[in-house]
């Protein structure tokens, strides 16, 4: 703008400071109609003190034969460069740099249209009467990368706005702050890439569904392959009154999670990340048949929150489980472990469903609850638990034990039951769903998952 402000003046000094609008536009040499040509030339000139005016009929221009010193001051905005723009996205990582937002400013977050919903902001404005300006920085910050932030249209509306609070110290660490935080993402060892596997079934007769970018947020620090890895068991089982409910679940998701877990060529599933809302029976198999080989993180909806996203206040987390074991043991009674993390198990229940004598396990979370688990660090809490007890049994009845599991647990508990399934010692696995106020038998997971149906 500068440049052209320059010209202008010297055309206006060439022609005693009167000069037809055609003829100025000829003398700067600038590609566009006069109409527009004097259009933008209104508008500059209806800037504070502009030394160009125009006569009525709006074609002749006349002034100072040198406003440089006025053009330098309200010179405005240029045009970013096409790398300092570029430079500005990839410091940002494509994402609103005000602290606690990190919108997606490539996708509508409501109708997931895919788009530039980005706005670079100016930390001081490039003009010293906007947001921030100032005579000296204005002009030698400018549209330079230092001074720019990517945000959302909202939040660029806000640091302008209440320049107050939003301080060019202010702003500056907020840009700071995100692009250290992008370099450490990259740099860490835990940035790796993990493939979602998104596992949904039906619950209480209710279909239930696992929206991808919800449970996406809570990958960080790790990123998502392009390809998701997805089981839908909606529509694919009969009733849960039906006979073959249980036998075709199994069916269905052994041989979708199967394919679902084959590598492509030239792909490696090296890592996991679950989430997974579906009857207890089928997710121990689905625990199961994805195995303890291949490195996994497993989580947990957080209903309340509407977030996939583990707690990170690890002081708060209650990891405290207790465990009950049967007074005495004799290898002719039946088995049984009942798990009460999301609510109590009805003990009576369990023995009448089951029948007969029975040495009875119970795990107990201190308090459970719907809302128990938020940490990671509870689910490590009762894999170690679940493993001892897997030893135990081992050593007491032997390596041909069936163990009946009636588990009122979390969907990554009810996975974890599945994927800690020690190959050489684990019991054959009895799992029992809640159906309408009874527990119902559901699945026998063999001891060789070759011979699941």
């Amino acid at each position: 703008m500068t440049k052209l402000y320059d010209k202008i003046s010297q055309a206006l000094r060439d022609n005693e400071g009167v000069l037809r609008i055609g003829k100025l536009k000829d003398a700067v040499d600038y590609q566009k109609s006069v109409d527009s040509f004097r259009r933008e030339l209104k508008a500059w000139t209806e800037a504070d003190s502009c030394p160009i005016r125009f006569e009525v009929s709006g074609y002749i221009a006349y002034g100072d034969t040198d406003f440089s010193e006025w053009s330098k001051k309200h010179r405005g905005r240029g045009k970013l460069t096409d790398y300092t723009v570029l430079r500005v996205w990839s410091r940002a990582g494509g994402q609103c740099q005000f602290p606690g937002c990190t919108k997606d400013l490539t996708e509508d977050p409501l109708t997931k249209s895919v788009g530039n919903f980005a706005q670079i902001a100016h930390i001081v404005a490039a003009s010293p009467d906007g947001p921030r300006g100032c005579e000296d920085l204005s002009q030698r910050l400018g549209d330079k990368f230092e001074n720019l932030m990517l945000l959302c249209y909202p939040h660029h509306r806000l640091i302008d706005t209440d320049v107050d609070q939003y301080s060019v110290e202010v702003l500056n660490d907020m840009k700071r702050r995100h692009e250290d935080r992008l370099d450490a993402f990259l740099a860490s060892t835990d940035a790796y890439e993990t493939h979602m596997v998104l596992i949904s079934g039906v619950i209480r007769g209710q279909p239930t569904r696992i929206v991808q970018a919800e449970a996406a947020r809570a990958l960080s620090p790790r990123f998502a392959n392009n390809r998701v890895l997805e089981v839908d068991l909606t529509n694919a089982l009969p009733e849960e009154t039906d006979d073959l409910y249980w036998r075709s679940g199994a069916e269905i998701l052994k041989k979708r999670l199967r394919q679902a877990l084959e590598p492509r060529p030239n792909e490696r599933l090296d890592h996991l990340s679950v989430f997974a809302l579906a009857a207890i029976p089928l997710l121990v198999l689905a625990g199961r048949l994805i195995g303890d080989k291949r490195r996994a993180e497993l989580y947990q909806n957080q209903r309340d929150l509407n977030s996939w996203s583990w707690f990170e206040e690890v002081e708060s987390a209650d990891t405290t489980i207790e465990l009950v074991r049967p007074e005495t043991i004799a290898k002719d009674r039946t088995a049984v472990l009942a798990l009460s993390f999301s609510q109590d198990v009805d003990i009576d229940q369990v023995r009448a469903t089951v029948g007969g004598d029975i040495d009875l396990y119970v795990m107990r979370a201190a308090e459970p609850s719907y809302n128990w688990l938020k940490h990671r660090v509870q689910l490590d809490a009762f894999r170690k638990k679940y493993l001892q007890i897997q030893d135990e049994l081992e050593r007491k009845y032997g390596k041909t034990r069936t163990l009946h599991v009636f588990a009122a647990v979390p969907a990554p508990v009810a996975i974890e039951i599945g994927r800690s399934l020690h190959p050489k010692v684990a019991p054959e696995l009895v799992v029992y769903d809640y159906i309408d106020g009874l527990y119902v038998r559901g699945l026998v997971i063999p001891k060789d998952i070759s011979s699941v149906p």
